[in-house]
C-alpha cells in the first residue's frame, strides 16, 4: 500500500503508531527530495550533515518508543493496573468504595500523561532528525536533560514503587542514554564528512 497525504490516520488504535511514523517518514522523505532538487551551489559547498550517525539513530528508536508509550498511556492503558491495586494494599471493603471516582480520576491523569510522553518521544524523533545526526552539542544538552526528565526519572519511580513494567522502562531509558554514549564517541569530523 501506498500511503499519502488523503490516507486516514488511525483507522484503529492499534494502527495508530503505525500511522504517525509513516506520516513522519514521509514528511522526512519530502523533505530530503525537495532539498535536493533545489541544489545550489552553497548547498554542494556544504559538507553533508543529513547523514545517520548510530547516535542519531537510536536516539530515534528511544524516541519511538515514547511514542508508543504515549499511545498506550493515552488510548489503552486501563485506569487501575493490578499493581496499582497491590501498592496501595487497602483492604478490599475501603478500596471498593474508591474505586469508581479513582477510576474516573486517573484516566484524566492517564491521558493527560499519555500526551505528554508522546509529544516528548515526537521532539525527541525531531531532535534525532535534526539538530542531534548534525552532531549539535546544544542538541545534545537538550536530550540529556529531555531524557532525564522523562524516561530517565520514570524508569528511576518504577523501581522505587517496584512496577511490574519497571524493567521495560530501564531498557528505555538505556536506549536514550546509549545514544547519549554514542553521541560523545562520535568524532564530529567524521560525522560531518
Amino acid at each position: 500500500m501506498i500511503w499519502n497525504s488523503n490516507t486516514t490516520i488511525g483507522n484503529s488504535r492499534e494502527n495508530l503508531a503505525c500511522d504517525l511514523l509513516r506520516l513522519v517518514a514521509s514528511k522526512i522523505f519530502a523533505a530530503r527530495v525537495s532539498g535536493a532538487a533545489a541544489g545550489s551551489i552553497e548547498a554542494a559547498m556544504e559538507p553533508d550533515r543529513r547523514s545517520w550517525t548510530p547516535s542519531s539513530i537510536v536516539l530515534v528508536t528511544a524516541g519511538v518508543t515514547l511514542i508508543g508509550t504515549g499511545v498506550y498511556f493515552l488510548l489503552l492503558r486501563p485506569p487501575l493496573l493490578p499493581e496499582d491495586i497491590r501498592y496501595m494494599a487497602l483492604p478490599p471493603a475501603q478500596f471498593d468504595i474508591l474505586r469508581p471516582r479513582l477510576e474516573v480520576w486517573l484516566t484524566h491523569v492517564f491521558r493527560v500523561m499519555g500526551g505528554y510522553v508522546l509529544a516528548t518521544g515526537v521532539l525527541m524523533v525531531t531532535l534525532a532528525v535534526m539538530s542531534f545526526r548534525q552532531h549539535s552539542t546544544p542538541a545534545a544538552i537538550g536530550a540529556l536533560i529531555g531524557g532525564v526528565a522523562s524516561i530517565g526519572w520514570m524508569a528511576v519511580v518504577n523501581f522505587l514503587i517496584d512496577s511490574d513494567f519497571k524493567w521495560v522502562l530501564l531498557a528505555m531509558a538505556l536506549l536514550w542514554a546509549v545514544s547519549l554514549v554514542l553521541f560523545w564517541v562520535e568524532k564530529p569530523d567524521r560525522v560531518r564528512s
